[in-house]
């Protein structure tokens, strides 16, 4: 192979970018549904115009590959400043597209405005909550469906309608870009302090790489806090390793407590806050308490709340033995699990994974994977934050109406994880950080 050089990363860099552009324009042409549907990804058929573009992506892992071969041998790769560089150069792309596909089409997942949004115009015109769980007619005239999840992301959109006094989902493009930029950050913080600015700055390159994990916060669904609850439990608990303080383990478990205010399933998310705990020796005793705490209290807050006005911690579903408030929901959902289950239809189900894979994450598949693994000695809380959030999704393919093309959004945080391993292993050796051991 030839030297890694900056020309030669720069090349790749703008080529990837414009090929991913031309993606963009060609996908809303061609009535593909770029524009009109999620992302870059259109329903369970992903076009083969963008299984080739994440392929083109892949260069840019090749260039990466072929650096730290280099650095494994001794030779000079291009500076941490310069990879950083190019890591926030990859990030405009899909920042402005995000931008801009929010602005046309808000909140566009396929039950976003029926019941994130809904329930947040609903706390806005009639400023309360107190039909929330549902449980009386009245209460389905307000809120016609029978939910009982955390209302982190309606409260943040009643708190912006709240703010403007009008409710048009227009105004949450913000929120919605901030919480792709929070995820950048965290990612890149995560990174650094395990490889050196230059593993920052490839670990954004890969999120930006992945339409997937675009995907995932556009919806404006709850996959954009789970991100940043699973991505914020890495950087504080990382930084506590490498500098112990207490206020980085409480920080931990706020973000742990973001991923239970945001989804039922999100109070499981903070076991990678624990786990990752388990691997600092001055903390083992007591730490996991510190991080476990404020996460509990949110879910002991919500979920206490939900079985006093319904006699069941989820509401409509059933939990360890408590029948479930709406019977005729949980039945609804329990058809759901027979038909859209991974048994139902393994063939078309595996191929529907595959080509969504293919169409949105073939960079980290490729790269991250293997790296994560390369890791497991010195950062073992990042498999288990992988495997858990896996797990999860898997968990919830049977309850997914949208099939299992659409229930891939909650691996969203899975890609933010390998985006730190990938950067990590394709940090400049020079530059690496000695890795906290796990």
């Amino acid at each position: 192979g030839q030297p890694l050089t900056p020309v030669r990363v720069w090349l790749v860099i703008l080529v990837s970018l414009a090929g991913c552009g031309a993606v963009w324009w060609a996908e809303g042409k061609m009535g593909r549904g770029a524009v009109r549907n999620v992302s870059l990804t259109t329903g369970n058929r992903p076009s083969w115009i963008r299984v080739a573009a994440n392929f083109f992506s892949c260069p840019v892992f090749r260039a990466g590959m072929n650096g730290w071969h280099f650095n494994r041998l001794g030779s000079h790769g291009p500076s941490p400043g310069f990879v950083l560089l190019a890591g926030l150069v990859a990030a405009v792309l899909p920042l402005a597209a995000l931008v801009c596909r929010t602005c046309m089409h808000p909140l566009a997942g396929y039950d976003t405005p029926w019941r994130w949004d809904h329930l947040a115009r609903m706390m806005f015109w009639q400023k309360s909550l107190d039909f929330y769980p549902p449980q009386t007619a009245d209460h389905f005239l307000i809120y016609p469906y029978a939910d009982g999840i955390p209302p982190l992301v309606a409260s943040c959109y009643w708190f912006v309608y709240a703010t403007c006094g009008v409710a048009s989902a227009t105004l949450t493009t913000p929120l919605v870009v901030g919480q792709l930029v929070s995820c950048l950050g965290l990612v890149y913080a995560t990174a650094r302090q395990l490889g050196g600015a230059g593993a920052g700055g490839v670990a954004v390159f890969a999120v930006c790489l992945t339409p997937l994990c675009w995907q995932g916060v556009l919806i404006g669904q709850e996959t954009g806090f789970t991100s940043i609850a699973v991505a914020g439990q890495l950087a504080a608990v990382v930084a506590a390793q490498t500098g112990f303080s207490t206020r980085r383990l409480l920080a931990a478990g706020l973000f742990a407590a973001v991923g239970t205010a945001a989804r039922e399933y999100g109070i499981a998310l903070s076991l990678v806050a624990v786990a990752a705990t388990l691997t600092v020796p001055a903390t083992r005793r007591w730490g996991v308490a510190v991080v476990a705490a404020p996460a509990l209290a949110v879910a002991a807050a919500w979920f206490g709340r939900n079985w006093w006005l319904a006699g069941n911690p989820l509401f409509a579903m059933p939990f360890f033995g408590w029948p479930p408030a709406n019977p005729v929901h949980a039945a609804i959902m329990a058809h759901y699990s027979q038909i859209c289950g991974f048994t139902a239809a393994p063939w078309h189900q595996a191929r529907a994974i595959g080509q969504e894979l293919l169409a949105g994450a073939v960079p980290l598949l490729v790269v991250g994977l293997p790296a994560a693994w390369m890791l497991r000695r010195q950062c073992s809380f990042l498999l288990v934050a992988i495997g858990l959030v896996t797990a999860l999704w898997a968990w919830s393919i049977q309850y997914t109406a949208g099939g299992v093309a659409y229930s891939m959004r909650v691996l969203t945080p899975v890609w933010c994880c390998l985006a730190v391993a990938a950067g990590v292993v394709l940090a400049p050796r020079s530059q690496r950080k000695t890795s906290p051991r796990g």
